[in-house]
C-alpha cells in the first residue's frame, strides 16, 4: 500500500496520472509502453539490459523484488490474488475468456503475440510470475505445448539445477526405504475386492481381500509376530471383518498369503456416498485352526476341529516343556480400510469404472453407452493432440477405433467447448474410452469442480487425469492428494490418474493422489549423461537429459515399473494402485535426436507389461507411420492377450537379452517376450516352461520366427505366444 502511494505521488508530480493497468499497457510510463520496453531491452536502465535485469531482480519495483512479489501474491490486482484470477477466467479481458484468449493468440496486446508474451513473462497479468507461467502453459510461445514445457523446466527439474551457470544442489526428496526388522512382522491388510460396489450389486456376492504377508520390512501397519521354528504357510489366522460392529465375514486365512478373498453380503448395508470404515481383526496361535468356534460360509477353507487320541490326553500330564500356546493367549492384529458402496449413478447413467483390487485391472461397461456387463479393460491409446488433429477432423477417431485402440487421452487446453463436446460424442459413438486431462487446472478447485461436473456422466469416461509430471515441476507436495480428494467428493465413480517423470523425487507425496500411476522414462535417442539442450552433465544431483537418472537402455523402463511397484508396496498402497506405462512415441527435438522405430515402441510396451504395467498410453499422437502401424498391430492382438493379463499373476524371467513374461489361466499359458538388444538371439520355450511344451500359437509378432518351441528374435524383436 505504501509503495502504491509513493508511486502515485511521483507520477502525479511528473504530470502523469495513475491509469488503469490497461491504459498503462497502451501508453507506458513514457507515453508509449512498448517503445519504452524496447529501449529498456536495448539499453537497460544503466545502458546494459542484462545488468538492468539483474538490478530489477535484486531490488524489484519496491526496493525488494521478493517482498514485492509476496505482496502481490497476497493481494492480487483486486485485493485477493485468487479472486482476481477467478474473475479473469470467468470474464477475460474482453468479457469472455475464450474470445479474449483467441484474440491474444492472434494479435497480442500490441498486434504481435511474441512481444505480448514477453510482457507476460516480465509482469504476468497479475504482476505475478507464476500466474504468467500458467498462461504460458496453456499457450506456449507459439501456442504449442512443447514450447511451454521448456518454460516449465526453466527453474529446476526433479529438484535439480541443470544450467551451466548453476551450482550443484542435491535435490532431496528421496524415497525413504523402510528399516529392516530383526524379527518377523505381519503386514495385515484387508481391502474390498472391487471398488466401488454399487446399490445394484446388493444381491451379488461381494468380497474382502485379506493379506497376511510375513515380512522383515517395517512397512506401515506391519506388527511383530512370534512364529514357531519351522513355521509354514499351512499356519492360519482367525480373521473377523466388521462394519459398525456388524460382522461381515469370519474365517481362517492362511498365514503369509496375498489376496485371500472372504465373501460377504452387501444386504445389511445402505449405499452412501461416504465410504464405510471396515475393521479387520486377526488372531494367531499354533492352535488357531482348532480354536475357532465357527465360520461363515464364506470360508471354504475352514476345518472342523479334530478330536485328540486318548493317549494324547493322558500324555499331557507327563509333558515337561512349556505348554502349547492356546487361543486365550493368541497374538492379536488389527487393521482398517475404506469400503466404497455407492448409490447407483444419477439419471440411470452407466458411467462407472470399477477397479479389481486383486489385479489392479479396470472394469467398465461398453464405451458406446450400450447395455453390457462390466468387463476388464486393458487401456491402450495415445496422448492425442487436440488442436490440429482431433479438433480438425473427427474421422481421426473412427480411424483410431479401427486400428484397435480403445482409449484416447486428449491433450489440453480444450479451447472450444463445442468442439470438445463433438470430439467426446464421436469417441462414444465409435466405442473409445476417455482419459480426461486437467493438467493445467488440477490445482484450481473451481476449475476442477466445473470440469468434473461437466464430464462425469459421460458413458465413455474411463478415468480422470490430474497432474502431468508434478515431480518434475516441483508442484506443491499436497497438490495431487488435494485434487484426488476433491474429485472423489464430486464423483467417486471413476479412478484418478497422474504421471510421474522423476526416478526418485518426492514419490510418496505425489503418488498418494492416484489410483493409476503412470511413469514415462524416455530413453531413446537421447544422451542420458550429458544434456544436448544445456551442455551439462546429468547425474543424481544435477542436470536434465530428458530421462531422469537413466542408464540409456531399455532396462530403464522395467526398472521404473519395478521400483514404482515396490515403493507402493512399502507404502501399503500396492493394492488399489495400478502402474501404467507411457512408451516414447516422439523424438527428433529437444533432448531426443531421433524418434523410436515401430519395433522399439513394441519393446517398450511388452517390457512394461512383463513387469506389471496394466495400461499403455504413449506420448504422443500424431506419431510416425512406423510407430502407429506397430502400435495398431499390438492393439489388435489384445483380445487374445487381455484375458491372461487381468486374470493371473506374472512370472517374469530373463534369458540373456530376452525379457519374458508368463501368465497361466486354466490349461493355457501366455508367453510374451522381447529382445532388448540390437542383435539376433533365440530362446527355447521348453527352457521357459519346462519339458512337454505343446503346440505354440503366435498371437502377436514384431520381428520373430517360430520353429517348434524355439523362438528366434531379430534385433529388438518381440512376440506373444499362447500354449
Amino acid at each position: 500500500m505504501q509503495l502504491s502511494f509513493v508511486l502515485i505521488s511521483v507520477l502525479a508530480a511528473a504530470g502523469i496520472h495513475a491509469l488503469p493497468i490497461e491504459d498503462k499497457r497502451a501508453l507506458g510510463e513514457g507515453g508509449n509502453y512498448f517503445m519504452a520496453l524496447e529501449e529498456k531491452r536495448a539499453l537497460g536502465e544503466n545502458g546494459n539490459y542484462y545488468m538492468a535485469l539483474e538490478e530489477k531482480r535484486a531490488l524489484g519495483e519496491g526496493g525488494n523484488y521478493f517482498m514485492a512479489l509476496e505482496e502481490k501474491r497476497a493481494l492480487g490486482e483486486g485485493g485477493n490474488y485468487f479472486m482476481a484470477l477467478e474473475e479473469k477466467r470467468a470474464l477475460g479481458e474482453g468479457g469472455n475468456y475464450e474470445m479474449a484468449l483467441e484474440e491474444k493468440r492472434a494479435l497480442g496486446e500490441n498486434g504481435n503475440y511474441y512481444m505480448a508474451l514477453e510482457e507476460k513473462r516480465a509482469l504476468g497479468e497479475g504482476g505475478n510470475y507464476f500466474m504468467a507461467l500458467e498462461e504460458k502453459r496453456a499457450l506456449g510461445e507459439n501456442g504449442n505445448y512443447e514450447m511451454a514445457l521448456e518454460e516449465k523446466k526453466s527453474q529446476t527439474w526433479c529438484g535439480k539445477n541443470y544450467k551451466s551457470n548453476e551450482a550443484v544442489a542435491p535435490p532431496g526428496g528421496q524415497f525413504e526405504i523402510p528399516s529392516t526388522s530383526s524379527t518377523p512382522l505381519l503386514a495385515f491388510q484387508c481391502t474390498q475386492a472391487v471398488r466401488p460396489y454399487l446399490a445394484e450389486d446388493a444381491s451379488s456376492p461381494a468380497g474382502i481381500l485379506v493379506d497376511t504377508t510375513v515380512t522383515y520390512s517395517t512397512i506401515p501397519g506391519a506388527a511383530s509376530i512370534t512364529l514357531p521354528a519351522g513355521w509354514s504357510s499351512t499356519e492360519s489366522l482367525a480373521v473377523t471383518v466388521t462394519v459398525n460392529g456388524q460382522t461381515l465375514a469370519q474365517g481362517n486365512v492362511p498365514l503369509n498369503t496375498s489376496g485371500y478373498e472372504m465373501s460377504f453380503s452387501l444386504g445389511g448395508l445402505q449405499p452412501q456416498m461416504e465410504a464405510y470404515n471396515i475393521s479387520c481383526l486377526a488372531s494367531y496361535s499354533q492352535s488357531t485352526a482348532s480354536s475357532l468356534p465357527g465360520s461363515s460360509s464364506a470360508m471354504p477353507t475352514f476345518r472342523m476341529p479334530s478330536l485328540p487320541a486318548w493317549e494324547d490326553l493322558f500324555s499331557s500330564f507327563e509333558r515337561k516343556s512349556p505348554p502349547e500356546r492356546r487361543s486365550a493367549d493368541a497374538q492379536k492384529f488389527n487393521t482398517s480400510s475404506a469400503l466404497s458402496y455407492l448409490p447407483n449413478p444419477e439419471n440411470g447413467s452407466s458411467s462407472v469404472t470399477k477397479m479389481d483390487m486383486k489385479t489392479g485391472a479396470l472394469l467398465a461397461k461398453p464405451a458406446n453407452g450400450s447395455e453390457g456387463d462390466y468387463a476388464p479393460v486393458f487401456p491402450i491409446g495415445f496422448y492425442t493432440a487436440f488442436d490440429g488433429y482431433l479438433a480438425s477432423n473427427l474421422s481421426n477417431l473412427n480411424q483410431l477405433a479401427m486400428q484397435g485402440f480403445n482409449v484416447v487421452h486428449p491433450i489440453p487446453p480444450y479451447d472450444n467447448a463445442e468442439t470438445l463436446a463433438s470430439i467426446l460424442d464421436r469417441m462414444q459413438e465409435v466405442g473409445l474410452y476417455l482419459m480426461y486431462d486437467m493438467r493445467f487446472d488440477y490445482m484450481n478447485s473451481t476449475a476442477v469442480t466445473e470440469q468434473v461436473n461437466m464430464i462425469k456422466s459421460r458413458p465413455n469416461l474411463l478415468l480422470w487425469y490430474t497432474a502431468d509430471e508434478p515431480d518434475g515441476t516441483s508442484d506443491p507436495l499436497n497438490a495431487t492428494q488435494s485434487a484426488y480428494d476433491l474429485i472423489y467428493s464430486l464423483d467417486g465413480y471413476h479412478p484418478v490418474s497422474l504421471v510421474l517423470n522423476c526416478q526418485d523425487y518426492h514419490f510418496a507425496n505425489y503418488a498418494v493422489g492416484a489410483d493409476v500411476l503412470l511413469q514415462d522414462p524416455y530413453m531413446l535417442g537421447n544422451n542420458v549423461t550429458f544434456s544436448n539442450e544445456w551442455k551439462t552433465v546429468c547425474d543424481e544431483e544435477f542436470g536434465c537429459c530428458g530421462c531422469d537418472n537413466c542408464k540409456g537402455t531399455f532396462n530403464d523402463i522395467s526398472a521404473r515399473v519395478d521400483v514404482f511397484s515396490e515403493r507402493l508396496r512399502m507404502m501399503g498402497k500396492s493394492r488399489g494402485t495400478a502402474v501404467w506405462s507411457v512408451p516414447q512415441a516422439f523424438g527428433s527435438g529437444e533432448y531426443w535426436t531421433r524418434t523410436p522405430t515401430g519395433q522399439e515402441w513394441v519393446v517398450q510396451t511388452v517390457l512394461s507389461i512383463n513387469h506389471g504395467a496394466l495400461g499403455i498410453i504413449p506420448w504422443t499422437d500424431p506419431t510416425t507411420l512406423d510407430i502407429k502401424s506397430s502400435a495398431s498391430a499390438f492393439a489388435l492382438s489384445l483380445p487374445s492377450i487381455t484375458p491372461f493379463l487381468i486374470a493371473s499373476t506374472i512370472t517374469q524371467m530373463t534369458f540373456g537379452s530376452v525379457d519374458v513374461g508368463v501368465w497361466t489361466v486354466g490349461s493355457q499359458t501366455l508367453v510374451m517376450a522381447t529382445n532388448l538388444e540390437y542383435s539376433t538371439t533365440s530362446i527355447d520355450l521348453s527352457h521357459v516352461l519346462g519339458p512337454g511344451v505343446g503346440g505354440v500359437k503366435q498371437v502377436f509378432d514384431s520381428g520373430t520366427v517360430v520353429n517348434g518351441t524355439v523362438i528366434t528374435f531379430q534385433s529388438v524383436g518381440s512376440g506373444a505366444f499362447v500354449l
